[in-house]
């Protein structure tokens, strides 16, 4: 018997008691007729829309996406929930925001009560694999729950292909990145390890493949997952892309230039600087990463098709998040909710049922979860927020965003030997884009407003010039939030609880990603070394 149908009278009785019964994912789907498609989501992790030819960029970035597209429905304004990997998976998996789901950089744990995708089709009679480059999707955070089959590129299985697809693609003058072989720690230490199975996108069709041939059960469908992390960093795209896009002497400037971990901390902080055409460079090796991952994802569909099944495959492909490519003094992709780390690609092709075109309006990846269900004949289930991008009421002319808790621990090294203002760095913040309008409140107060159409990069607030404007797009947010329950801890079940004292192997790689902040963050407003100068964000977080 599916957790569904168990838990439903359980968690139905707690959630009724506390008098929201409706927000737990209740019942068992209905199952649709044994000719049902298949499902296959890919996610781009650090991806931003704007960098993809597929949405404008000058460079020919994502030419197999551009022809695949050209087969689907690409939605041009599409709203990522949440600004980083978990709360951000969570969102796609669940239908629920991250106020509502919980799983955030205090709770890095999606808890057992909430229903996903995976756990909603494996109930419906489909079989479920999950793929992924980023540690974040594994056993720690629960996020994943629901896949009868998880991989990762440090698997046995997996582990001497991926790393060898990585040291292909080492260039041995290269100096610019952790995983360079002549890279130097500078003055701001990255703190990482080398972790070499990062990037695993040469693997992912070979993957993809033993499990479609060897192991799934071919009487079912299938539901299909890939996370990839080629754009994230640290970025070593392999020199085919980089000479695809760019001349000699550029990818030279590439290799040369440092870009450790530490110091794009560093420049966000204000304590290091790098020039304009410092900030370019790193852009083109992002454009590179991109070109990579294009075709890497390509080599994917081509697995589908030769086994005749693309056709019969229902394709979403998105990211979680973007990445701040020097706009507003940000690198990576932390502290804000701006465009670059928002507007994300979302591109979904399946023939039989929908005929190519082109989607203005702004759309959450919220309504990915509705969206499917939709396209296979399923009910949604009682009480996600999930509404399909085919009817209306999925593209209801604006999309929300949050950061629910700040995440400044990643600055704890820096701390120790500059002084720099934390309060930028703690604000939480409530954002959504409606119409030509994106408005912006953070937890000091701080008003935002920007025009999306002039303003794309956000560059200009106009909130003192166009209060009204800002005072609208925020009612609607405030309107949406107060129709759902936000997470209550009090409902957590005995086996939800974020992992602690996460195995070496674990935090190391997330420590080669960046995440420094692996273990559970402190109270708000209380960094672990910046301190008690640190005023907290009025309000709370």
């Amino acid at each position: 018997m599916s957790k569904t149908s168990v838990g439903v009278g359980i968690f139905l009785a707690a959630a009724m008691a506390a008098g929201v019964g409706w927000y737990v994912l209740q019942g068992a789907p209905q199952v649709a007729d044994p000719g049902r498609p298949n499902v296959l989501i890919v996610v781009w992790d650090t991806v931003r829309a704007d960098r993809l030819s597929l949405y404008g960029h000058a460079l020919k970035t994502t030419p197999h996406l551009d022809t695949f597209a050209k087969e689907g429905v690409v939605y041009d304004n599409a709203v990522s929930a949440a600004m980083w990997t978990l709360p951000s998976h969570a969102a796609m998996f669940t239908g629920l925001p991250e106020s509502a789901h919980g799983a955030t950089s205090q709770h890095k744990w999606l808890d057992n009560r909430f229903v996903t995708l995976a756990e909603w089709l494996t109930d419906a009679g489909y079989d479920t694999w999950l793929f992924s480059a980023n540690p974040y999707l594994g056993d720690h955070t629960n996020v994943s729950q629901g896949f009868a089959t998880r991989e990762f590129p440090w698997d046995d299985r997996w582990k001497k292909q991926s790393r060898r697809a990585t040291l292909d693609k080492l260039i041995a003058r290269d100096a610019s990145t952790s995983l360079s072989p002549k890279y130097v720690e500078g003055e701001f230490p990255s703190g990482r390890p080398n972790d070499k199975v990062k990037d695993a996108g040469a693997v992912v069709p070979n993957a993809l493949g033993a499990w479609l041939d060897e192991t799934r059960d071919k009487t079912k469908p299938f539901f299909a997952f890939v996370n990839y992390m080629e754009a994230h960093e640290p970025r070593i795209p392999d020199l085919a892309s980089r000479e695809a896009l760019f001349s000699g002497p550029e990818i030279d400037a590439q290799l040369a230039q440092h870009r450790g971990y530490g110091d794009l901390l560093a420049y966000t902080v204000g304590v290091k600087e790098f020039t304009p055409d410092q900030i370019a460079v790193m852009a083109q090796v992002y454009d590179a990463s991109l070109r990579e991952l294009d075709e890497r994802t390509q080599r994917l569909f081509d697995e589908l098709e030769q086994r005749n099944l693309l056709d019969n495959t229902i394709v979403v492909v998105t990211a979680d998040h973007g990445e701040h490519l020097g706009e507003h003094h940000l690198l990576d992709h932390k502290y804000s909710v701006f465009n670059p780390l928002v507007k994300v690609p979302l591109v979904i092709r399946f023939p039989p049922k929908l005929k190519p075109a082109r989607v203005s309006d702004p759309v959450s990846s919220l309504n990915i979860f509705a969206t499917i269900t939709e396209l296979l004949g399923l009910e949604n289930p009682k009480g996600t927020l999930s509404k399909s991008l085919l009817k209306p009421e999925g593209r209801p002319g604006w999309a929300p965003t949050e950061l629910v808790h700040a995440t400044p621990l990643a600055l704890d090294r820096i701390s120790a030997k500059y002084e720099f203002d934390w309060k930028p760095f703690l604000r939480t913040y409530e954002s959504a884009i409606e119409a030509d309008w994106k408005c912006i409140l953070g937890s000091d107060g701080s008003r935002q407003l920007y025009a999306q159409s002039t303003d794309p990069l956000e560059a200009n607030n106009v909130d003192a010039a166009s209060a009204a404007e800002f005072d609208r797009c925020y009612a609607r947010f405030q309107q949406w939030k107060a129709g759902f329950p936000a997470y209550d801890p009090a409902l957590a079940g005995e086996d939800d609880a974020p992992v602690k004292g996460l195995k070496d192997e674990t935090a190391d790689r997330l420590k080669a990603l960046g995440y420094v902040d692996g273990e559970p963050a402190p109270a708000a407003g209380e960094p672990q070394q910046a301190a008690p100068e640190a005023e907290a964000p009025e309000g709370g977080e």
